[in-house]
């Protein structure tokens, strides 16, 4: 076998080397590898639950972007073949006589559930799942348009991808490491570093004047999409800080990322969890939904086991690291045992467990002759196991504890690289940025010191490096993980097959995204490679499934002095106009910041969009006014329930939308104001507004428009002017659809927010409960 090579030298040669037991020591990522799993299919578990909630107002047959006239099956063609080309489960409305709406609540309460169990369950935390969700979001995706194509949809079809490589098959207590899991997770760590890195050098290479001048964070506050309510005090503090906050942007997103790699662990940790920390400061300022949220399960790739035994809960801990250790981090103690005896001991524990294992068999064999005796001979024999199965697992989770201390050289060592890289902090934000710290003052000053002809040299620069430093590090990732694994125990012909099946798959996905790297500058030599343009044209192949994507977060500031907003008006006689609410952007200048994390209310985020264009560049904002005034109750139910005017129920005659500058209100106006505040009033609690001159959309009715209207219709609808209704009779009719239209009326009398809440802690309790 591999193993019988590696094995003995253990068991009996010398103790190894410190070089060798760097290697392996404390390495072990079960746990980690877990944490990541369960976190993917937490997210996952929103992102289907925030669509479903919003399905009807968008994508319904009385939607805004209807897609049931897409789903036709073209003269021709057959389902089977539709959904062949397109890997859309929702053709499979057809076989299963299921209109277009209700197949897309199929498929998103499916992921709901799917998620769920993966969360709850580790038995369902494998790589058919993880299939199963990607699948599901695709479809959801793939025809969700305007509303659904965001950066982060695509980082979690990505991620979703990345999952199922990292999930065991089969998973079992006896199988929980998956060494193919473990060589995938590489593919994590380096998603994770381009991630940041790219979204940190499309700052500077956009040529944005407000990043080069370190005033982005000035305006980023009350200009992004749903400012949550800390913006308006972050908004507050004084232009040194905001300055030194975009330094800090820099660094943490450019610089730490080349730290995920380094050999010190300090170094690795204090990398890791600075994005984390980023992400956090995101979450509490502003509404990107899951998106960061996402990127910290990430850093679940640069930490190992030791690394997050105090941040995830104790019980989760002990139960992946305990079941997981005999079979996978056995290796990993036998390499870091100081001395031969301590490695007979750790043998005789491995050969104890091998033995119980075949006690077991041997009396199930005996139980079977026995049939009076069966029942009592086999609870006694599997209790005796389970606590001996116990007993040896606690004493190989402390010897492993106790092999993981490290010697006073590795943390002298560690210790060393970590002031190395402080220092080399310190003097990039120094040479590179001009921080300058006036303790008298207790300000700072900072100032990019370097040209963009300088930038244009380090991108080139570092993308050529990092290209070549994630090969080498995955090289040795993979070799580091499939010696550990020989040495653990015999491979098996098929495991052999399927490990260089995972090691060809995650080295064409690494040389994929290495191009799709090098979309970020011109002046990269990789496609002068041999055969490098097998690898364009296998990552064109790729691209529709979003398996591997590049990205650029913020690359350009907008809303530079004051956020553009969009105010839709609705009016019975054209002199007494009334403004529709929403439920979370903002409108009204006195309406409450609102907290909706990781709901992403679509309508709202959308229309942040459109009033950065014009109403001719926004098709679906048209037919959002079309919808308004045919009094859809599906897309009012997008808005809030407070309308004046009773909008809610009774549509006006006539809309028009009016462009607005918002800005966040300074203390000044707060004082004015006070706390109580006329709603139409332009300086209110939270916002000031100035109007600008014309209208974003002139008024509108039914009857004059009626023919353009028509023509907006047809455009979004494939030529059609109507989406085919659901029928209620044929529904009724039917369980599946009955089913279906029962929790959907459920679920329109539940507050978004509410629904979500109680969601999450009902997955919380029962992983509890169920662990």
């Amino acid at each position: 076998s591999l193993s019988s090579s590696f094995f003995p030298m253990i068991s009996s040669s010398p103790s190894p080397s410190s070089s060798a037991s760097s290697v392996f020591r404390c390495s072990s990522t079960a746990v980690s590898r877990q944490g990541f799993l369960v976190g993917v299919a937490v997210v996952f578990s929103w992102a289907f639950l925030s669509v479903y909630i919003q399905n009807p107002g968008l994508y319904g047959a009385n939607g805004i972007l209807p897609i049931e006239p897409h789903l036709h099956v073209q003269e021709g063609n057959t389902w089977q073949e539709e959904l062949k080309t397109s890997l859309n489960l929702l053709w499979l409305h057809v076989p299963l006589g299921l209109h277009v709406d209700m197949m897309m609540d199929l498929i998103l309460l499916a992921g709901v559930v799917v998620a769920t169990l993966a969360v709850v369950f580790h038995v369902f935390r494998n790589a058919f799942s993880f299939i199963f969700l990607w699948i599901c979001y695709y479809s959801v995706y793939s025809v969700g348009n305007t509303f659904l194509h965001f950066q982060w949809d695509i980082l979690l079809l990505e991620v979703g991808a990345l999952a199922a490589l990292v999930a065991p098959l089969f998973p079992s207590k006896r199988n929980q490491q998956n060494v193919c899991g473990a060589i995938a997770f590489f593919l994590v760590e380096w998603l994770f570093f381009r991630l940041m890195f790219l979204s940190g050098i499309v700052k500077l290479t956009s040529n944005c004047p407000t990043w080069w001048g370190l005033t982005a964070m000035d305006w980023h506050y009350e200009s992004q999409c749903i400012p949550q309510p800390l913006a308006w005090y972050a908004h507050a503090l004084p232009h040194w800080i905001q300055a030194l906050s975009v330094v800090g942007v820099f660094v943490i997103e450019i610089v730490f990322p080349f730290g995920f790699f380094v050999p010190f662990r300090s170094v690795r940790r204090v990398c890791a969890w600075s994005q984390v920390l980023l992400m956090c400061f995101i979450v509490v300022t502003g509404n990107y939904n899951f998106f960061n949220i996402v990127t910290a399960l990430l850093a679940f790739s640069v930490l190992n086991d030791e690394d997050i035994r105090f941040i995830v809960p104790k019980w989760f801990y002990e139960y992946h690291f305990i079941t997981s250790t005999p079979d996978n981090t056995r290796s990993e103690v036998l390499i870091v045992a100081k001395d031969s005896s301590r490695k007979e001991e750790l043998v005789a524990e491995r050969d104890s467990q091998d033995a119980n294992a075949n006690k077991k068999k041997n009396n199930n064999k005996k139980s079977n002759k026995k049939k009076n005796k069966k029942h009592r001979n086999s609870a006694n024999s599997n209790n005796n196991n389970k606590e001996k199965k116990g007993d040896n697992l606690s004493r190989v989770a402390e010897m492993r504890k106790d092999c993981c201390k490290r010697s006073t050289l590795e943390v002298l060592s560690d210790t060393v690289g970590f002031v190395v890289f402080v220092a080399f902090i310190v003097w990039i934000s120094v040479t590179y940025f001009g921080v300058n710290v006036d303790t008298e003052e207790l300000t700072a000053d900072s100032k990019i010191k370097f040209t963009k002809k300088d930038f244009s040299v380090f991108v080139s620069m570092s993308i050529t490096l990092s290209v070549a430093f994630g090969a080498v590090v995955g090289i040795f990732y993979i070799l580091k993980t499939v010696i550990a694994s020989a040495i653990n125990r015999a491979l098996s012909v098929v495991e052999v097959v399927r490990l260089l099946g995972y090691i060809v798959a995650i080295v064409l996905l690494f040389a994929v995204s290495c191009e799709t790297m090098r979309w970020n500058d011109q002046n990269t030599k990789l496609q002068t490679l041999p055969h490098w343009d097998k690898i364009t044209t296998l990552e064109s192949k790729l691209r529709p499934y979003n398996i591997v994507n590049t990205y650029g977060l913020f690359r350009r500031m907008t809303g530079v002095g004051g956020r553009p907003e969009v105010i839709i008006e609705g009016s019975r006689d054209k002199v007494t106009w009334h403004e529709y609410n929403f439920k979370y952007k903002p409108g009204n200048v006195s309406a409450p910041l609102p907290i909706n994390v990781p709901h992403q209310p679509r309508l709202d985020w959308q229309m942040w969009f459109a009033a950065l264009g014009s109403i001719q560049n926004n098709v679906w904002l048209q037919h959002l006014v079309i919808r308004l005034l045919e009094g859809s109750d599906d897309v009012l139910a997008l808005m809030s329930p407070d309308q004046p005017d009773q909008f809610s129920t009774s549509p006006p005659t006539y809309i028009r939308i009016k462009a607005y500058t918002y800005h966040f209100t300074s203390k000044a106006d707060r004082s004015k104001t006070g706390p109580t505040q006329i709603v139409d009033s332009d300086i209110g609690l939270w916002w000031r507004r100035e109007e600008k001159s014309g209208l974003y959309l002139g008024e509108v009715d039914l009857i004059q428009f009626a023919k353009p209207i028509l023509e907006v219709k047809k455009a979004l609808m494939g030529g059609k002017t109507e989406a085919i209704q659901l029928d209620p009779k044929q529904c009724n009719e039917e369980f599946l659809c009955w089913s279906l239209n029962l929790i959907r009326e459920a679920a329109k009398h539940v507050d978004d927010m509410a629904f979500f809440i109680a969601f999450s802690v009902g997955q919380l309790l029962t992983s509890i409960m169920v662990a």
